[in-house]
């Protein structure tokens, strides 16, 4: 989640927030965030040291691959301008 939160620095348009929803069973938590910006691209591989110096964005690729090292499920969706980040923890 803190990793999400980062990632969001750079992917929500500025001036706007994010709306985290959150369930829990005793088996899972399911994490969805909704925000207007930029979508988390998932499947890009890790940037190289010179591409983070070069570029903050690229931040946002390194940050999706220690969310998909946590997290059991990583989907992402968009409708219209609005970006949605649907995480699941299996506990």
């Amino acid at each position: 989640m803190i990793e999400t939160a980062e990632c969001l620095e750079l992917l929500i348009e500025p001036g706007k927030s994010a709306k985290v929803t959150m369930t829990f069973d005793e088996f899972w938590l399911d994490v969805t965030v909704e925000y207007e910006g930029k979508p988390l691209i998932t499947s890009a591989a890790a940037p190289s040291h010179e591409e983070l110096l070069a570029d903050e964005s690229q931040l946002t690729r390194l940050g999706a691959i220690m969310i998909r090292r946590q997290a059991t499920k990583l989907a992402t969706d968009a409708s219209g301008t609005t970006q949605r980040i649907h995480l699941g923890f299996e506990h």
